[in-house]
């Protein structure tokens, strides 16, 4: 049995057919687009994700703007020929495409379309949100039309000593029916196979203390997944996977080491460098959010004596990753609703446990988004509840935005405007000698900029501000002992005009830089 795609266009029959056989015994995902563009029809054959046909034609008559009317028919040309063996669970027919639609990866379990969360057949016509910052490797969340919510994420590669070769993706979710009400149904782990198209591998339903909770963020250390609720950490070990053997539907039963009280709500939770960090989903009204570091025990268990960050309001998750020689943090800020998603980049050095860091950098993502895990490749993945049947459906306020997805935003996007030269952001390496650097960032600048400055030796250094005419308005270093290293320092020019400026820095020996910086009011 194969598949062959045909429309009848201005009087001509166009067809793409795959070569493909399916397995009849098996369900399939077929996908397939016909589109006009210009006087080109582009037609696309899609079978459990992967392409298997696709066609070019190109028009006698250019389309324009002629509205195409013609019937729709799954089967063969007429009723002599057999159209189906087996069953069709659903179909959906759609005038518009998304980008996503092409390439989002299929759970195939969970109710409705294999279970993609789609609204078409609701009073409102729900078209995925376009994300701000370039995403990619997509997969639909399954069991959000099931009346679950997904919150927390991990992969087994946040743990750097997973032995591998096969690392999953792991997604929590909570029971929420469209009336709000919750804990109806015990909270799952959805185990998904990045290898295996994304598809889910097993699912786990909880039976521990938080079974019922509002399970949030979650954390991967040493096959065990580490659940932050209610101001609690729960730790479930993962069942080893035995092949097509194993069961796909399982209870996951917590370490006997037990539940550890944290503090806080314990919104999210993540794994780095032997710590499990701890962080507070607050509002505004509310106390001041933290994350804070427990060191592991062997067994599994956590330290009581943690160290503190400060966190900005309303975050969802948290995670860490290197880069160069610095360490820093993501965190993940929702609001739902209308409003995108943020993705904040803090510096370790800059974070305070009295005080919310200023972010070095700041992507938007569509609304939703929640807890955040790094992969082997540093990529950051993250996930969505926007695809919820609560937040779709529900009578007061339904969310307008719709990104139904967990999702992977690249390396080099998370940190493209880093130089690892200095290991310090946004530097133009072009104009930087040798050992003796000074650059700014952000360029141009309208409130504050950081100088950022590096010396090959000791040196008494001097670094002063200079205006187009050579005076000199600001001398924020004066002749002052520094060691060889990589420094920066903030400036702002509240006082002055905008304009271009120029910052020098000198040493003892002689020798002297300058980079121009521009002020913008």
């Amino acid at each position: 049995l194969s598949v062959r795609l045909e429309r009848n266009l201005l009087d001509s029959l166009y067809y793409t057919e795959s070569s493909l056989a399916l397995d009849t015994l098996r369900h399939h995902y077929i996908r397939w687009f016909s589109e006009v563009s210009g006087d080109t029809l582009y037609q696309t054959i899609i079978i459990d994700n992967s392409p298997v046909a696709a066609n070019r034609d190109y028009l006698v008559f250019g389309t324009g703007f002629t509205i195409l009317r013609a019937p729709f028919q799954l089967g063969g040309p007429d009723s002599t020929q057999a159209a189906f063996r087996g069953e069709i669970q659903a179909a959906t027919l759609m005038n518009v495409v998304s980008q996503y639609e092409r390439i989002a990866m299929v759970p195939f379990d969970g109710s409705r379309y294999a279970g993609i969360s789609y609204y078409w057949d609701y009073d409102h016509w729900k078209t995925y949100t376009n994300s701000p910052t370039a995403v990619n490797a997509l997969a639909f969340v399954p069991y959000q039309h099931d009346d679950f919510v997904p919150q927390g994420l991990t992969n087994s590669w946040e743990d750097p000593d997973f032995p591998g070769p096969e690392g999953m993706i792991y997604i929590s979710l909570y029971n929420r029916d469209v009336t709000g009400r919750t804990g109806l149904r015990r909270s799952m782990i959805v185990e998904l196979d990045p290898g295996n198209n994304y598809q889910v591998r097993r699912c786990f339903r909880l039976r521990g203390q938080l079974q019922y909770s509002h399970n949030g963020g979650i954390a991967y250390h040493n096959g065990t997944i580490y659940i932050a609720s209610s101001g609690c950490i729960e730790g479930y070990p993962v069942p080893a996977y035995m092949g097509d053997d194993t069961l796909k539907y399982q209870d996951l039963y917590p370490l006997s080491a037990g539940l550890w009280d944290v503090g806080g709500p314990a919104s999210f939770t993540t794994y780095f460098d032997d710590t499990l960090w701890v962080g507070d989903f607050r509002e505004e009204d509310e106390d001041n959010p933290y994350l804070r570091g427990y060191p592991m025990n062997p067994d599994g268990s956590v330290s009581e004596i943690p160290k503190y960050y400060r966190l900005p309001l309303r975050t969802q998750g948290c995670a860490w990753s290197r880069y160069g020689n610095e360490t820093y943090l993501f965190v993940s800020i929702s609001a739902g609703g209308t409003n995108n998603s943020l993705l904040h980049r803090f510096n370790k050095r800059d974070l305070s446990a009295y005080y919310v860091a200023e972010p070095e950098r700041t992507l938007e993502f569509p609304s939703g988004s929640e807890d955040l895990s790094f992969d082997k490749e540093g990529d950051i993945w993250s996930v969505s509840e926007s695809g919820a049947r609560y937040y779709q459906l529900r009578v007061s306020s339904p969310w307008k935005q719709f990104f139904p997805f967990v999702y992977e935003t690249k390396r080099e996007v998370l940190f493209q405007d880093v130089d690892t030269t200095l290991g310090i952001g946004n530097i133009n390496k072009a104009t930087l000698p040798a050992g003796f650097a000074i650059a700014n960032f952000p360029n141009p600048f309208n409130s504050q900029t950081t100088i950022v400055y590096s010396i090959a030796e000791d040196s008494f250094i001097n670094i002063g501000v200079y205006d187009v005419r050579g005076c000199e308005i600001a001398h924020p270093v004066e002749n002052q002992f520094t060691p060889a290293g990589s420094y920066k320092l903030s400036l702002d020019l509240p006082a002055m005009p905008a304009g271009l400026y120029f910052v020098r820095l000198s040493s003892d020996s002689g020798r002297g830089t300058v980079c121009k910086i521009v002020y913008l009011k």
